[in-house]
């Protein structure tokens, strides 16, 4: 049985192949990687990307527009209504594993630990990489994040090299971002300050929704 993406065909997402793309008007788009069927991760509890506990995006995302809006990210609407006024698309670059069998716990184990590694294993995979490009070329993003930043190989690393390619040779901006998870930057609140200072370095000054009142020097930390 193949693993789709959870949110693929979203009733906020465009019908068909096209089931990872938002229908919301886009200035900035985020690309991450997977998030896999609930029935692959009973335990996955998030209602829209980037939903999972151990997972500051939502936060990040909250103080560079200067928590303008609310937003629970428990709740899919408050996510949706918040997406919608900043201009803000978030899709992945995997539509779904063809090769994954739901009877094999080799298989399951990989799924569930959301790791690139993990996922190029298999041999199979749809990739969102033509319905993204088809989607830049067709409305008016001005910018594209990654939620990946290092020096990476692979399959997957492939998809993502074709679509910097793209932006990079239609002025479109791209840049990378270290992993909203905070992966590496140790724990507690220091952990957040950092993550809000790295993403500040690798492009999120940039962001056509951050605040005009937006300052990091309130994100103090110890290196």
């Amino acid at each position: 049985m193949p693993c789709t993406h959870k949110f693929f065909s979203d009733p906020n997402h465009l019908p068909n192949e096209n089931g990872l793309i938002p229908k919301l008007e886009i200035e900035t788009l985020f690309i991450g990687t997977f998030n896999p069927s609930q029935e692959w991760n009973p335990t996955n509890n998030a209602v829209y990307f980037y939903g999972r506990r151990r997972n500051y995006f939502w936060r990040l995302l909250s103080e560079f527009t200067c928590n303008q809006i609310e937003i629970d990210k428990s709740d899919y609407q408050s996510l949706i209504e918040f997406l919608q006024h900043f201009k803000i698309g978030l899709t992945d670059i995997i539509i779904r594993i063809n090769d994954a069998d739901l009877n094999n716990n080799i298989h399951i184990d990989r799924i569930k630990k959301f790791r690139d590694a993990d996922l190029e294993t298999f041999n199979k995979i749809d990739f969102n990489t033509n319905q993204i490009i088809a989607q830049l070329k067709l409305r008016k993003i001005k910018q594209v994040f990654i939620t990946r930043s290092g020096i990476y190989t692979g399959s997957i690393e492939q998809q993502f090299h074709i679509i910097e390619t793209f932006c990079n040779t239609n002025n479109i901006l791209f840049k990378r971002l270290h992993t909203p998870s905070g992966q590496g930057l140790g724990v507690g609140t220091p952990r957040f300050n950092k993550l809000i200072n790295k993403w500040y370095e690798q492009g999120a000054d940039q962001f056509q929704f951050l605040c005009s009142n937006f300052n990091i020097n309130n994100y103090p930390f110890i290196a």
